[in-house]
């Protein structure tokens, strides 16, 4: 028998209407399609009377119970949506001038919201995902599915109405941008299509460009505009490009109200080593006098990315009192101790992490400094390879990978994306095969990544990379 009261698992408000409730979480279809409230269908076992027929006796003191039960939809979105922000870490825990607010800090106010919206479903999907993949559940994860593709259908209608008015700044608000990057979330997990998480980082930067660096200065465009920043970073060099991030007005604008922290910092690094990898791209690709004159335009930003992580390592770091702290590992140095041996100089492998955060953090550094060591070993063969330096940072990066799958457990999907990025960097860049090999195992083996080996197959620079791997291999043979 279906709804009979009593025996139905529906929700309560299609068990009053006597229609068949599909029982979706949080809210059901038919609740969401009449714009009616639904508290959620009954989940797990209940008990009911099995008397044929009531008692005779009622005792007059008992009031009339009410039909209202508050709404469990609400219970289960805070739910997926705690869960989704713990997964990042304790972001404000660190010494660093972090604001104190983030991006996360909004989402269970625009979950919260009665009417339904692009950033409200958007929300739904990529929590709710990320909550069924670290609980295994095959039906929270079908119902996220069903948020993304209705999410898809408010972006499609929204994108359409800004291009009818012609004017997308006015379209586009800081909801319509988070609910984007929720979106790229969503596909960083799920990975329904090759290069979809690709596109939804470039649509939210993109709106984030319409909008201009003097709208990111403050508020909640500016706390999605800083979280982007890695996400375009690590999207445009999957694809060998520079971003207009990159560019001076969007390394200074949207920061003149707020302080850049640590992590911050690292991603401009990041920013000025994409126009260091495009012009050592160009130099291989040239010859003579242009060679020449790209060869020392590559020398002049190389000095200007070694400055950066100078500046970097002297700030007060979540991590800087650690033994990693206690030997000089950046660029400027390596000239002198490249020839160093590990066991005598092991500083990063006793790195010491206190969270996901600065377990990335570090994981970032130490990507930066194994390229910027590359790098010089380019516009410099004689000087020396900087394989021990190189192999050291990686050997770090694997280190930090294992600290986070230890110690991460109930946020280990989203600990382990988080940790692609650099992965990817030592699986092109270290200079030891065994770790080009261990990384690529460890990109290959991550839950859910998104497709991002199909679409970075080609990416981050690799035919620079093996250019250089190739110049070590002649030196060595001469």
């Amino acid at each position: 028998m279906v709804n009979v009261p009593g025996r139905s698992k529906g929700c309560l408000t299609c068990r009053q209407r006597k229609v068949k409730c599909d029982q979706s979480l949080p809210e059901c279809l038919q609740c969401r399609e009449m714009r009616l409230s639904c508290p959620g269908a009954r989940t797990g076992a209940f008990f009911m009377h099995t008397l044929l027929a009531p008692p005779a006796e009622i005792l007059p003191n008992l009031s009339p119970l009410t039909h209202h039960q508050p709404s469990r939809a609400n219970f289960f979105d805070n739910l997926f949506v705690a869960h989704f922000i713990e997964s990042f870490g304790n972001m404000k825990a660190s010494p660093s001038p972090v604001p104190s607010t983030i991006w996360l800090d909004e989402l269970p106010i625009l979950v919260a919201s009665f009417r339904p919206s692009l950033a409200k479903h958007s929300i739904r999907a990529g929590t709710m995902l990320l909550y069924g993949a670290y609980a295994r559940d095959v039906s929270i994860q079908t119902e996220a599915r069903r948020w993304y593709a209705r999410a898809l259908r408010d972006l499609r209608s929204l994108l359409l109405r800004g291009a009818c008015a012609g004017d997308s700044a006015v379209a586009f608000n800081e909801d319509d941008i988070c609910a984007t990057v929720m979106l790229s979330h969503f596909e960083s997990v799920a990975g329904t299509s090759v290069g979809a998480w690709v596109q939804h980082v470039e649509g939210a930067s993109m709106m984030l460009e319409i909008r201009g660096p003097e709208r990111c200065r403050f508020g909640f465009m500016h706390e999605i505009f800083r979280h982007l920043r890695l996400l375009t970073l690590v999207a445009t060099m999957a694809q060998n490009k520079l971003h207009s991030f990159s560019s001076k007005r969007w390394i200074t604008i949207p920061f003149q109200t707020h302080q850049k922290n640590s992590f911050d910092s690292v991603v401009d690094i990041f920013f000025s080593l994409s126009r260091c990898l495009a012009v050592a791209q160009r130099v291989i690709n040239s010859s003579g006098d242009k060679a020449d004159v790209l060869l020392t335009e590559l020398r002049i930003l190389i000095q200007g990315s070694i400055s950066q992580i100078d500046q970097w390592r002297l700030q007060d770091n979540s991590w800087s009192n650690s033994d990693k702290d206690s030997t000089d590992m950046s660029p400027h140095s390596a000239n002198v101790r490249q020839n160093a041996s590990p066991k005598s100089s092991n500083a990063l492998q006793k790195a010491v992490y206190y969270d996901l955060p600065t377990a990335a953090l570090s994981s970032l550094y130490d990507a930066a400094n194994m390229i910027i060591l590359s790098l010089l070993f380019f516009i410099s063969p004689s000087g020396g390879s900087y394989e021990t330096r190189i192999e050291l940072h990686a050997q770090s990066i694997l280190s930090a990978n294992d600290f986070i799958n230890a110690n991460n457990r109930p946020n280990s999907v989203h600990g382990s994306l988080m940790m692609f990025f650099p992965l990817k960097l030592v699986s092109l860049w270290s200079s030891s095969l065994q770790q080009n090999n261990q990384a690529a195992r460890l990109v290959q083996s991550l839950s859910g990544n998104g497709g991002f080996n199909e679409v970075t197959s080609n990416g981050f620079y690799g035919d620079v990379a093996t250019y250089i791997c190739y110049q070590r291999k002649t030196m060595m043979l001469q």
